[in-house]
This record gives structure tokens, sequence and C-alpha cells, in this order.
């Protein structure tokens, strides 16, 4: 049997591969994301030199990291305050990048491209290309034999959000529903819409999908930036001779590590997962930590000037914007790692009257809590959409989840452990190593004691993905060039193998959770019927028939993959149940709501497992809402109207009008 399926894994890998090499708008969005790296690194290394966030001796890989990183955050800025009327979440991190930018008169230097110049891009692009392949072979596959498969819900629902972007400018993570703004929630929505800001960007090519958009353009950028940042970092921190050593080594631990997968039993066991896939969740905010980490790290008393400690206000702007509660953490972690370091180096307090450590630090708060105050003036908000029922505090899932987590941390803590061996100059990293331990401690707590809140469990995980990984890898990398500097070879390979042992299991957890979030649980769609979808109305709205168990909430569609492609809404018509209880423990409940859809239109139809709306109430809601059409398949029976009309039959799917909504010569 394990043959079998080794077999049968390798044949779907060959099918996949294929089709996306065979897929013009895969090497059109390889293009793309060249073409738009290199604009965003111009854009970065100018204000990076600008501002003093790049010094003149910064290495290939600092340039590329840092400056591709603030070329991102500048594009997304702009876009986002553009498309959004100045509404977005990211306006006051543009105002912050301009007033960097005013308030240093520093030149910007230049320098001649070197040979080494062109072999490091050539390096880039294969980089972006081939995480582009693996995306595209997993989680966001082409076309193939004339069908398209139908994705997971959340990668397609993420790609919808840019084109939402995009058309609307609205920050909302409700509007996919279709119902406009939802009763009981916010205007806008607190998120991770940095890479959905830039996957609209790149949504402004005509021929780029919404699906490679994102995840052939965007995330091959935001993970080419963070590794190099990261490497970068580690390079600074070692002695001359182990630099290109150190920012190889580094940058790969950032792209593999994480905790092992000891035990893949409950749902929460094993959620820390490397980057190659937590990068889907948390996006820019990678990309704006790392540079945060480096520029905290790195700064001296001679390079500090008021338009570097604006700009690294900005970069704390972009982190608030970049994802909320990531921001939070961190700010734990900042107040841990100040209160870990005057313990630690009571001799060497000079640094607390340093007035470059205070102008970063008052230029962070204003920046952070400007932020905060225009998101809420502009409406931003979190919904508020209930907890799961019968949930206790610190549950088994929560101890299951830690306790696995830590275990299967290795290098991770052992990076921390390694921390606290660095030479005295070295000792800020000690801080800032116990300051993320604090945060991830802190967010533990506050995960097990709002287990009942389902999304809670961010605060913990994103914490370890976000923050802990790049320092513990960081940490590593420096004490690992440090032991080889005085002679003690065996402990610097020792660490080394366990970084590269756990990056390797790694690697291959990726690329199994990827696939277990790729396509597979629906039958694939016909292009013709995606086609004839793309053709309907602008706003056209399609209802299907949905299981009891099926849904996770009405704004992420089980076969939202349908709007990704077309760009036509669609709207599940069924009671959800509870699914997320099973996740923290709890046994399945078909009768039980799932806490998510108190809110939906739908519920008005559906208020119990089972309601059975007559075909006259589903078809007046249908017209009092806009939905014109029917969506048909094998696994979704038309159970909504049964004088709704056939317009588009392939295969296994149909398209039906829905009376009175569509005339009957449309």
């Amino acid at each position: 049997m394990g043959w079998l399926r080794s077999q049968a894994m390798t044949q779907r890998l060959v099918n996949d591969l294929s089709a996306y090499l065979m897929d013009p708008g895969a090497w059109l969005s390889w293009a793309v994301s060249a073409i738009l790296g290199l604009a965003c690194l111009g854009v970065g290394l100018g204000l990076g030199r600008r501002t003093g966030l790049l010094r003149q001796d910064a290495s290939t890989g600092e340039n590329v990291g840092i400056g591709l990183g603030l070329g991102l955050l500048v594009v997304a800025s702009t876009y986002a305050a553009w498309r959004s009327g100045l509404a977005s979440a990211f306006t006051p991190v543009l105002i912050a990048l301009i007033c960097a930018v005013v308030a240093n008169r520093r030149p910007i230097w230049f320098t001649r491209p070197r040979r080494r110049s062109i072999g490091t891009g050539l390096l880039c692009g294969a980089f972006l290309a081939g995480i582009g392949i693996v995306y595209g072979v997993t989680i966001a596959p082409s076309v193939r034999d004339g069908v398209q498969p139908i994705e997971f819900m959340d990668e397609a629902y993420y790609s919808v959000l840019g084109i939402q972007l995009r058309a609307t400018g609205v920050e909302s993570v409700y509007l996919p529903a279709g119902f406009g703004a939802l009763p009981g929630v916010p205007e806008r929505s607190w998120y991770h819409w940095g890479e959905a800001w830039l996957a609209a960007v790149a949504l402004e090519v005509p021929g780029v999908s919404p699906m490679l958009a994102r995840h052939a353009i965007v995330l091959p950028l935001l993970l080419l930036s963070s590794a190099c940042t990261v490497g970068s970092l580690a390079q600074r921190l070692v002695g001359p001779v182990r630099r290109p050593e150190a920012f190889l080594i580094a940058a790969f631990g950032m792209l593999t590590i994480a905790p092992v997968p000891l035990v893949l039993g409950d749902h929460f066991d094993w959620w820390a997962r490397p980057i190659g896939f937590t990068i889907t969740q948390y996006g820019l905010a990678f990309v704006v930590a790392s540079m945060g980490l480096h520029v905290i790290l790195t700064s001296s008393r001679s390079g500090s000037t008021l338009g570097r400690s604006i700009a690294f206000g900005a970069i704390a702007a972009a982190l608030v914007a970049s994802h909320v509660l990531v921001a939070a953490m961190a700010a734990v972690a900042v107040g841990t790692s100040a209160a870990v370091r005057i313990v630690t180096d009571r001799t060497r307090m000079d640094w607390l009257r340093d007035r470059g450590v205070w102008s970063s630090v008052i230029a962070c708060v204003i920046a952070g809590a400007a932020t905060i105050g225009w998101g809420m003036l502009s409406g931003h908000g979190f919904g508020r959409d209930g907890v799961v029922q019968g949930v206790s505090p610190f549950a088994t899932a929560w101890q299951r989840a830690v306790v696995l987590t830590t275990v299967g941390g290795g290098a991770i803590c052992l990076g921390l452990v390694a921390a606290g061996s660095l030479r005295q100059e070295q000792r800020r990293l000690l801080a800032v190593a116990g300051g993320v331990t604090g945060a991830v401690l802190f967010g533990a707590l506050i995960w097990g004691a709002r287990l009942a809140d389902f999304n809670a469990f961010h605060i913990y995980f994103g914490t370890v993905a976000v923050l802990l990984t790049p320092v513990a890898v960081v940490a590593l990398v420096v004490a690992a060039m440090g032991a080889r500097d005085h002679g003690r070879r065996r402990l610097a390979s020792a660490l080394i193998v366990v970084l590269f042992g756990q990056g390797a299991i790694g690697i291959g957890a990726t690329i199994q959770r990827l696939y277990e979030f790729g396509p597979g649980h629906y039958k694939p769609v016909p292009v013709e019927a995606l086609d004839y979808i793309r053709r309907l109305p602008v706003g056209a709205k399609l209802a299907y028939s949905c299981s009891v168990q099926e849904e996770v909430a009405a704004w992420d569609a089980r076969l939202i993959s349908l709007t990704a492609h077309t760009g036509q809404t669609v709207v599940p018509m069924c009671f959800q149940a509870d699914v997320f209880g099973p996740q923290l423990g709890l046994a399945p409940d078909p009768s039980k709501e799932n806490p998510f859809f108190a809110r939906a239109p739908q519920r008005q139809l559906y208020p119990a497992a089972d309601s059975r709306p007559s075909s006259e109430a589903i078809l007046g809601f249908l017209q009092a809402n806009g939905i014109g059409y029917i969506y048909e398949d094998a696994d979704h029976p038309n159970l909504l109207v049964s004088a709704a009309r056939t317009l588009f039959r392939s295969g296994h799917v149909s398209i039906l009008a829905v009376p009175e909504v569509v005339p009957a010569d449309g």
C-alpha cells in the first residue's frame, strides 16, 4: 500500500508540474515577479540609503533583503493609500516613510554593478521561479486536460481578497460573502493585508490570474526578502572570515526551520510550520519583522539619525498594519528584551542614555499609535464572531500543542540556549532572544485562556513563526561560527548538523502541508464552465447547496475557488455546523452551530441543522439579495429552487438561472 501511495504521489507531482510548466500564465507570473522585484529593489535601495537603514558597506545579501523589503513596503503602502482613498491601515506607514526621507539629508550613493551582481540576479530569479513552481504544483495548480482543480478554500480566499482590494479598496474580510457589510461587523478589518495589496498590484498586469498573483509573484518575493534579511543579519554578527558561510546557513534556516512534527493527531499538534507555508498566513509580517530585527541588532550610535529613527518607526507601523496580533506580541518582546538586558548587562548601561535609542522608541510609539488610531477612525476592527461553546481554557488541545511545539523545537530551543554563550558585544542578541521567548510564553498563556475563541491560536503560533524563529536561527548560526573561531569545531559542527537536520525535515514537512492545503476535496471544474461564469454580468452571484458540516464561514465558501478564477461571487446555502469544536477536542456535533454562522444572512433560512426551507422561501431570499444564478455539480445538486432554468451544462457542472432575477431571455 505504501508503494501504491508513493506511485500515486509521484504521478500527481508529474501531472501538476507538467500542467504548471505548460501554463503561459505561470511564465508571465515569473516575468512579473522578476520585474516587480527589480522595481521594488531599486526603490528600497534608494530609501534604505537615504534613511541610513542601509550602510555603504552592506553586503549583497543585505542589499537584496533590506532593499527588496523596503521596496515592497513602499509599493504596498502607496498602492493601498491610493486605492483605498487613504482609508487603508497602511496610510500611516506611507506617511512615516515620507517623513523619514524628508528628515534625513543623507545622500543616496550609487555603486557600479559588479560582475557578481549578474550571478546574484540569476540566483534570485531562479529562487523566485523555484518557489513559484512549488506553490504551482501544490496549492495553486494550473489547468490540465480541460479542467481546473478546485483549490482549498483558504488559499483561494486570500487570492479573492486581492481581487476585492483592487476593485473596492476596502480592507474587509467579510465582503467575499457577497452581501455587502454584514450586520454587527466593522466596516474594515484588521488582517494580514500587506500581501493582498501586493497581489492587487500584480493584478494590474493584464493576463495575471489572482491565484498566481499571490502564489507565484508575491509570496516568492516575500520569502526572498525574509531569507536574505535574516541571512545578512547573521553575517553582520560574525567575523569577516565566516560571513559568507553564516549568510547561507542562516538563510537556509529561515526558510526551513520549524518544530519537528512528532505527532500528527489533533488539529494543533503540528501548526507551527516552516515559513514556506506560514508565509500564506502572516505574509508581509515576516519581511517587516525581519527588517525590524536587523535594525535593532545592528544599530549603533554613529549610524543613528532622525531619518533612521523615523524609518524604524515606519517599520513598526508596518508590522501593525501587516498583522496587528503579531505586532502586539512584538511589543511584548521588545519590552521583555529591555528588561533582560538591564538584568544581564548591568555593567554597561550607557545604551539607556543613547539618544538614538530613545528617538527610535519614540518614533515607534508614535507611528504605532498613529496606525492604530487611524485604523479606528477609518472603521477597522475585529469581527467578534463568537466563541466555540463547550471549550474550557487550557484544555487538552492547548496542552498537546504547546508541549509538542516545545519538544519538537530542537534547533530553535538550541539557538535560544546558544544565545547565552555569545560574546559581550553580542549580548544584545541574548536580550532579544530572552524577549521573544517571554513573548512566546505570554502568547501561549493568552491563547490558552482564550482557547474557545478559535482564531486566538495566531497569538501563539504567529509569535513562534514570525518572531522566535528568525532570532533562534541567527543565534544558533552566530554561536556556531563563534565556536569554530575559538577552536571548538565539534560543538560548531553539532550545532550546524542540528540546524540542517531539522531544516531537511522542515522541507518535507512544508511540501506535505502544502499538498494537504491543495486541491483534491472536489472534482475539477471544466474550463468551459469557468469561461461561462466569467461571461456572466459583472457582479453576478451564484448560490449552491452545501452540506451541514461542509462550510467554515459564509465569507470563506468552500467553493470560493470559483470566485478566484472568475471574479464572480459564490454563496453557500445551508446550515453551517461547528467545525472548530472537534479541532479543539470536542466530539463532532452536526446540530451545533458554527460561531461564524451567527451573522450570516443565510441563517434566516437555516436556523438549525434540520431546517428545510421551501423552494419559495429560498427564491425570495435569492431575489432579495440579487443572487441570480445557481451553481450545480456532482457534490452540490440543486436543492434550492425547483423552477430554476438550466443555462449551461458541461460535464458534471451546470449553471442555472434564478427566476425573476435573470430575465427569461437572459
